[in-house]
């Protein structure tokens, strides 16, 4: 596998170098910052990705996913190293098919590119919020099903509410603060669209929002909770594909199939 570190990097200006079938199906550089996603895991990468892409294809359409990822920096990293390219490998019987999408403009980091998020989620551009990040993320109270205000990261996010940009450092408490700075910007509608695998994962994710806002110290929180209840919505949905974490053996092959350096491939079957 050590030859894998020899190919040349999977990148905008290599991809020239694939055959057609295996390019993204719409080139990369013409997208727009349109759909914000929390969560760089393999499902959104193979899942939502993979459609959004299809999607723009047969629409011509230009949206464009940011992701943001709130753990994980060697992620981001391996991202921005392919210029947010990677492969999708579908496995069907006695077949593997492999080609890069190209659907993600950017990957930010949830802590390290908190200013950039909050840019983004002001934008008029920017329609929808998609999530993927597991149901702890949520920190729902396993009694109620609402937030959980006493959980540590909760807690003290709800205490930066009191200082002028207060820096949040978990989902739900950027995600709050950039709807509040949308809100007095644009004001424009926009969806919020948990695709998490949980029972009312729309009216659950719009719970713990209004929790957190109702928790807050910030003065307009009445006004920022009545646009949300007119511009902003959160449907449920279900989603569902199976998608093993990547292995070395998957980036082996991923690279031999495209015959360039993929550090950050998926499989789905």
């Amino acid at each position: 596998m050590a030859q894998v570190q020899t190919l040349t990097r999977l990148s905008n200006e290599s991809l020239a170098r694939l055959d057609v079938a295996a390019r993204p199906l719409v080139d990369p550089r013409l997208l727009e910052p349109r759909i914000l996603h929390f969560g760089l895991g393999a499902f959104h990468r193979a899942h939502q990705a993979v459609y959004t892409e299809a999607a723009n294809a047969v629409a011509g359409e230009r949206w464009g996913i940011v992701d943001v990822e709130p753990f994980s920096a060697r992620a981001v990293e391996g991202m921005r190293a392919q210029d947010c390219l990677y492969s999708v490998t579908d496995r069907t019987p006695g077949e593997l098919r492999t080609r890069v999408v190209g659907a993600i403009t950017e990957a930010l980091h949830l802590n390290e590119d908190a200013a950039r998020v909050r840019e983004l989620l002001t934008s008029p551009q920017l329609g929808t919020v998609t999530l993927t990040v597991t149901e702890k993320g949520y920190y729902r109270s396993l009694e109620t099903g609402l937030l959980n205000t006493d959980a540590v990261p909760i807690a003290d996010d709800l205490a930066a509410t009191a200082v002028a940009d207060g820096p949040a450092m978990t989902v739900l408490g950027q995600l709050s603060a950039g709807l509040r700075a949308r809100f007095h910007t644009s004001g424009a509608p926009i969806d919020v669209v948990s695709c998490d695998n949980m029972a009312g994962n729309g009216p659950a994710l719009a719970a713990v929002i209004t929790g957190f806002i109702e928790a807050s110290s910030w003065p307009d929180k009445e006004a920022l909770l009545g646009w949300i209840s007119q511009a902003v919505s959160f449907p449920a949905t279900i989603v569902d594909r199976i998608v093993p974490a990547t292995t070395e053996e998957d980036r082996f092959l991923a690279s031999g199939a495209l015959g360039l350096r993929d550090d950050m491939p998926v499989l789905g079957e």
